[in-house]
């Protein structure tokens, strides 16, 4: 789903992981109530304990980002180049997840939706891989895939 100007979403949607203007990321859950389960990642963030200023996203540079549901731990996370960089509890009384039978789309808005914030269609980068899975990945598979040898994947 897209977010308008404001940030607020035109439609349900079940799942959403998002570049923001800022170069932070944003994900969201929904579930069939339409409670949202939301988290986001700062673009700019200051590490002490590196003493530097952490990467952002929108540097022109090739980035990994995940977003983990792990229900049984509560967490929804967000990763960036293999590290945890922000995360959320779920909101009391979050139930199942949306189903609202929406095609998945990758970089790209439906046809059918209005352009409120006045941005371009598509995403304005390029999208080398997606990959979805059926289970909540630890950060060492995180950081392996980020890596680009996760044994978990291995063909």
């Amino acid at each position: 789903g897209k977010e308008d100007g404001d940030g607020f979403f035109n439609f349900g949607t079940e799942y959403s992981l998002r570049l923001l203007p800022t170069g932070g990321l944003r994900a969201v859950v929904r579930d069939a109530g339409n409670r949202e389960w939301r988290v986001d990642m700062p673009g700019r963030v200051y590490d002490p304990r590196a003493g530097r200023w952490r990467i952002t996203l929108d540097d022109g540079e090739w980035h990994h980002v995940a977003m983990v549901v792990d229900r049984a731990e509560g967490r929804l996370i967000l990763y960036a180049d293999g590290e945890e960089r922000a995360s959320a509890p779920p909101p009391d009384s979050f139930g199942a997840v949306l189903s609202n039978g929406q095609l998945l789309r990758v970089g790209k808005w439906a046809l059918y939706d209005g352009n409120l914030s006045g941005g371009p269609y598509e995403f304005p980068g390029a999208i080398d891989e997606v990959r979805i899975v059926n289970f909540a990945q630890t950060p060492q598979q995180t950081e392996f895939t980020w890596l680009g040898d996760n044994p978990f994947f291995a063909q």
